[in-house]
Parts: structure tokens; C-alpha cells; sequence
């Protein structure tokens, strides 16, 4: 898991010659174990080896089926998480907003409690995601601790007679926060399993050797065949290596939203406060 988090935090240049490099090598290790092993068995290298095309076709197909089931959840997540960030950038504003009808106190704490909360998610939440926490990680936790003391207040405010306005409506923005903050963190522990990064490696690889068996006869052709598959099989792990997780590597989703509603909530602040 170390690793793939180096490969997937790496630069698109970076990334994309290092899987092909990475290929071509794996390529030419095929190439010398199956000559290595024909010569061992005593066959000729001039004879043709009884491999039928259709077992090639069959693992290049597996292989396609692997890296399409892989790429297709991939791009699901990246739109999710999209759509998670902006909806918790909203609701952090719309808390905001709502509590501007508040008394003095409470408005105040309201306004620090979710800036407190908007600050830790861009600050530790995002170098957590990157990382590929566990689920029993405790920082989430300790994220999310604004969220309810904010539900827990405003419980308590209306249950000790003052009735507050849009009390409700805070309620549903806070519970929509937490629900978005949810699914920011689930796509975030989300990617290609390991099971399938190997499942996908070793259908590669078995492609690979057939093809250098069925074409041992002919040296030119079977290191031109050989090294077109390996470059084409490379390329397929470059796209998913680069967005595999939606928030790491290039195309990662940043915090711009939440930095944005830090940023135009502390700009009313400021403008309240001066008049």
C-alpha cells in the first residue's frame, strides 16, 4: 500500500514512465524466462509451439473485463466525491447564513464552531485522505466533534424555552454536512483493491507469456508483439494509477470549495464587524 501511495502522489510524467518503463521491463523478463525454459526443454528454437490464439484472446479479454470493472468505479468515485466537497462547502455557508437570525451568543459560537470544523477538514482531513487512513482512524473523530456539539447546542437551546428561528433548518444543514463529510471519507478509503491490482498483474502476465511462447519460433516477431502488449498493458495501469483515489495524485479533489466558504465567511465577519 506504501508503494502504490508513492506511484499514485507521483507527477503525470513521472507516472507515465515509470509504467511504461515498468512494462517494457516485465516484457523482456517474459521474453528470457520463456526462451530460457524452451532451450531447457530441449525444443528447437526454430519450431512453432502449439498455442492457439484463442487462449491469447481469452486472458487479453479477462484482462480488459479487469481493467474496465476497475476504471469504471474509479470515475463513479471522483464524480462523488466531487459532488461530497461542494455539498459540504454549501452547508457549511447555509449554517452560517441560518445562524445570522440568532441571539449574539449563539451566533458567535455557531460562526467559530463551523469554522473550527471548516479548517480541520482542509488541515488534517486531506493529508489523512492521502494517506489512506484506516477506518478505525480517530482523526475523523476528532473532526467531526463540531458537527454534533453544534446539534447538541441547538437541542439544548430550544429545549430551554427560547425558542430559536430556523432552528430546524440549521439541524437539516448540520445533518447534510455530516452526511456529505460521511461520503467525502468513504470514497476517500475506496480505489482498486489490492486483489484486483494483482488479479489484473498476473492476467498481464500470463498474456504476456503466451504470446512469447506462441511466437518462440520467430525471434522479430515476438519481441515486436511482445513489447507492443507490454507497452499497451502498461498504459492501461497508467490511467488507472492516476485516478485511482480521488483525492491524491494530479487529478486529486482539493479543498478549494471549503477554502472558499472559509474564506467568504470570515469576509462577512469582518464587514459586520467594521459596521
Amino acid at each position: 500500500m506504501i508503494f502504490l501511495d508513492f506511484l499514485e502522489s507521483l507527477p503525470l510524467p513521472q507516472l507515465f514512465l515509470f509504467t511504461i518503463i515498468s512494462g517494457l521491463a516485465f516484457g523482456a523478463l517474459v521474453l528470457v524466462g520463456v526462451r530460457g525454459t524452451v532451450r531447457l526443454l530441449g525444443i528447437a528454437p526454430t519450431q512453432e509451439l502449439p498455442i492457439r490464439d484463442a487462449l491469447i484472446g481469452s486472458l487479453s479479454a479477462m484482462f480488459a473485463l479487469m481493467v474496465a470493472f476497475s476504471a469504471a468505479g474509479i470515475w463513479s468515485d471522483a464524480i462523488q466525491a466531487r459532488g461530497a466537497v461542494q455539498r459540504e462547502a454549501n452547508s457549511i455557508e447555509n449554517i452560517v447564513a441560518i445562524a445570522s437570525n440568532f441571539p449574539e451568543e449563539f451566533r458567535e459560537e455557531v460562526h467559530s464552531e463551523i469554522l473550527r470544523y471548516a479548517r480541520r477538514a482542509v488541515q488534517r482531513d486531506w493529508p489523512a485522505m492521502r494517506r489512506r487512513v484506516e477506518v478505525n482512524e480517530t482523526l475523523f473523530d476528532r473532526s467531526n466533534s463540531p458537527i454534533g456539539a453544534l446539534i447538541t447546542r441547538t437541542s439544548q437551546e430550544n429545549s430551554s424555552g427560547r425558542s430559536l428561528p430556523l432552528s430546524k433548518a440549521l439541524i437539516d444543514q448540520l445533518v447534510d454536512l455530516r452526511a456529505a463529510r460521511l461520503q467525502r471519507e468513504m470514497i476517500a478509503r475506496g480505489g482498486v483493491s489490492l486483489a484486483q491490482w494483482l488479479a489484473m498483474i498476473l492476467i498481464a502476465l500470463g498474456a504476456m507469456t503466451m504470446i512469447a511462447v506462441a511466437h518462440n519460433h520467430e525471434i522479430g516477431l515476438q519481441v515486436t508483439t511482445l513489447s507492443v502488449y507490454a507497452v499497451g498493458a502498461a498504459a492501461a495501469f497508467f490511467v488507472l494509477l492516476a485516478h485511482d483515489r480521488p483525492f491524491v495524485g494530479p487529478f486529486g479533489v482539493r479543498p478549494v470549495p471549503i477554502e472558499q466558504a472559509i474564506g467568504r465567511i470570515e469576509r462577512s465577519y469582518i464587514d459586520r464587524s467594521s459596521n
